[in-house]
């Protein structure tokens, strides 16, 4: 099918989102960073953006909007264990000759196989972070190539990381700042987040994935009413899968395993 759809009602809501910020602060050491948000609601001016991209409520967010005029940001809300963070620009700053629309939420399961569009930005970045680089719109076909875990090496100093999040790759990923993964009418499954990891002592580098966007509704919905944050729980540790031969070893009883197993020709008709 035609990603003329897709393009078209959601090339005016994605945006290009700058964050400056003039010291180091939770483990993070860079000082600028360019990414691109979408925009959740446009007559309250919420944005939705990766972590990678707005670290944290402290620092200066700006917006560029139809790759035609600036306007401030704040940083409304940072997610402490999910990868995303919302930020609230003010409409009556838009001039009436720039459009911004909403994208339309619509969470679904996206299993391996599944297929997608990606709709992103891409600004050519270099490590100066050059604003007056052209941004591009990018979208693409694609297809679901993964969904799980992902395992990253701990950060040190220690740092905001993805963890004990189920996130999903793509078979075929093109470059962009970010962006999302959509319907080929446009309606958004997932936000196409930029993950940092720490490779090695004194290097930073980073992996995409998509976060389900309904991690990113439950918030959005509670401040586009002007009402609290849902609270969020944690029992502060990170969880790893572990395959069953291994929990074999440690102890699981033959009855679970057998509940966990699947014959290869059940797996392979199902997958069909």
């Amino acid at each position: 099918g035609s990603i003329a759809r897709a393009s078209a009602a959601l090339r005016d809501a994605l945006v290009t989102v700058d964050f400056f910020r003039p010291f180091s602060i939770d483990g993070e050491t860079g000082m600028r960073y360019r990414g691109t948000g979408v925009v959740l609601d446009a007559a309250a001016g919420l944005v939705a953006v990766d972590r990678n991209t707005v670290t944290s409520t402290l620092g200066d967010a700006s917006l560029t909007l139809g790759g035609r005029v600036t306007v401030a940001a704040r940083v409304e809300y940072v997610h402490p264990l999910h990868n995303f963070a919302l930020l609230r620009y003010d409409p009556a700053c838009v001039p009436g000759d720039v459009k911004v629309s909403a994208a339309k939420l619509a969470p679904r399961p996206l299993p391996p196989g599944a297929e997608v569009v990606i709709v992103g930005l891409k600004s050519g970045l270099n490590e100066d972070i050059d604003a007056s680089r052209r941004v591009d719109f990018v979208c693409r076909r694609t297809r679901v190539a993964n969904s799980g875990w992902i395992k990253l090496p701990l950060p040190n100093p220690p740092r905001f990381q993805v963890y004990n999040a189920e996130t999903l790759g793509l078979e075929v990923a093109p470059p962009v700042d970010g962006g999302v993964l959509a319907s080929d009418d446009g309606t958004v499954a997932a936000l196409w987040v930029s993950c940092a990891y720490q490779p090695a002592p004194n290097q930073i580098a980073s992996v995409f994935r998509g976060l389900p966007i309904e991690l990113v509704a439950r918030v959005a919905d509670k401040l586009i009413a002007d009402e609290a944050p849902p609270p969020w729980r944690s029992i502060g540790a990170t969880l790893e899968p572990i395959s069953l031969a291994a929990a074999r070893q440690l102890g699981l009883d033959d009855a679970t395993l057998a509940a966990h197993v699947r014959t290869p020709v059940a797996a392979a008709g199902a997958a069909g």
